[in-house]
């Protein structure tokens, strides 16, 4: 009897088990609170991890190594550029187009960053 080919599990659901893993069995398991700590946050980097793989498709790498939003590219080319625009004069906060942009950009770092401040699950 042959057997099937088996599919390894992709990028995201290896950081998801990984993270998993140290949720439910390594944290509960250690009594040295600095282990603890530092149990927790690596876990919580692979959430962030497993967030922004999930979101990939929603962002673009700028010229910087940034995850920024495509319209970020379109009017400034980079994150440093828009900032530096932004500090600069150049554009404004009070112009509604620019506005919009930096509170969808701010957003979409959220829903990556910490999706509970847009929820309210805090």
């Amino acid at each position: 009897m042959a057997k099937g080919i088996v599919e390894p599990p992709s990028g995201m659901e290896l950081v998801g088990l990984v993270a998993d893993f140290l949720e439910q069995d390594v944290y509960p398991a250690q009594d040295d609170m600095r282990l603890r700590l530092r149990v927790r946050i690596a876990s919580n980097a692979l959430r962030l991890v497993e967030r922004e793989l999930q979101r990939a498709d929603t962002m673009e790498i700028d010229e910087d190594g940034y995850a920024v939003t495509s319209a970020v590219i379109a009017k400034a080319g980079s994150l440093r550029s828009l900032t530096s625009k932004l500090r600069d004069g150049e554009l404004s906060l009070l112009e509604p187009e620019t506005y919009e942009l930096v509170r969808a950009h701010v957003e979409a770092k959220l829903r990556i960053a910490a999706p509970e401040i847009l929820t309210g699950d805090n």
